[in-house]
């Protein structure tokens, strides 16, 4: 009696199994939708003495991967600082880079405006956009050294090993906001928005930076591009409170959701009128080097 029960449980079952099993797969369609494209401002103007540079794009649809159109020709681009007027010109063989006609070094206390009138597609009338900041005080930075040994606090962990970069300078008593960035013989290592080294100087406002570890290269890991005989040239840029948010924003909506299905972060908080997306920024920057020296090993002094 339990067998024949079982076996008309068993043939009512299976088909209501693979029911299930059809319906899971049933299709959605998903609208995706198009906005209408919007200008995208990335410019900037730093203490350094060159020929600044501004990109002007356009928002694209999710799926349109034709970098060829993104970029916005034939703008109008221009920045000020209230006595001068700096012209900017396209790049012929860039479509959307401009290059300020003339190099000059921006001065730290004064405010910068970017004009802008351009035209996201051809034959249309050009529309005006603007931004300004105010640039932040130089960066005081001495000089930069190579250590290789364990870790120093309190950035690294002493069960670590390899080349530290160290920073030796004075942090001002302001609240300051850094952006640092390593070139490793001549070739960029982290200048990225993804992996340059960002802090607010919480850690330090208003101290003397005597050897503080900014970076380390270690052993087993990093020696195919950190060795004794590398040269190190280091960026520090002091940026103002709101470009580091912007930058801040721009990692969280690069980085992977976790968990997957997080809701997505909101757009980014940028400076430019005119309904843009973008920002332009001022800095201050300082570059210093070194050279790796298996002199300043742990391993060559134990050795002598």
């Amino acid at each position: 009696m339990m067998r024949v029960l079982w076996e008309k449980t068993g043939t009512c079952f299976l088909p209501l199994f693979l029911s299930c099993l059809v319906s899971c797969y049933e299709p959605v369609s998903v609208d995706l939708g198009e906005g209408e494209p919007v200008l995208v401002v990335d410019g900037a103007v730093s203490t350094e003495y060159l020929r600044h540079e501004v990109r002007l794009s356009r928002s694209t649809p999710y799926l349109d991967t034709n970098s060829s159109r993104w970029g916005v020709r034939g703008a109008d681009v221009q920045v000020s600082d209230g006595e001068h007027v700096y012209v900017f010109a396209e790049d012929s063989s860039k479509a959307g880079l401009y290059r300020s006609c003339e190099a000059f070094a921006g001065e730290p206390g004064r405010t910068y405006r970017l004009e802008v009138w351009a035209a996201l597609d051809a034959g249309e009338v050009k529309q005006s956009y603007s931004a300004q900041e105010t640039m932040p005080e130089a960066v005081r930075m001495d000089s930069i050294a190579a250590e290789y040994g364990f870790g120093r606090p309190p950035l690294y962990s002493r069960r670590r090993i390899g080349w530290s970069i160290l920073l030796y300078g004075t942090d001002e008593p302001v609240k300051n906001y850094y952006g640092i960035a390593l070139y490793l013989d001549g070739r960029n290592y982290n200048d990225s928005v993804h992996s340059m080294r960002m802090w607010d100087d919480g850690l330090g406002a208003g101290l003397q930076l005597d050897g503080f570890p900014v970076f380390m290269f270690q052993t087993g890991k990093d020696e195919a591009v950190a060795h004794a005989g590398t040269g190190v040239e280091m960026i520090v840029r002091n940026y103002t409170a709101g470009y580091y948010q912007y930058l801040q924003d721009v990692r969280a909506l690069l980085s992977p959701q976790v968990p997957v299905f997080s809701p997505a972060p909101a757009n980014c908080r940028g400076n430019v009128s005119g309904g843009a997306f973008g920002y332009f920024a001022v800095y201050s920057a300082d570059r210093k080097s070194t050279v790796l020296d298996a002199r300043d090993s742990i391993r060559w002094r134990e050795g002598r």
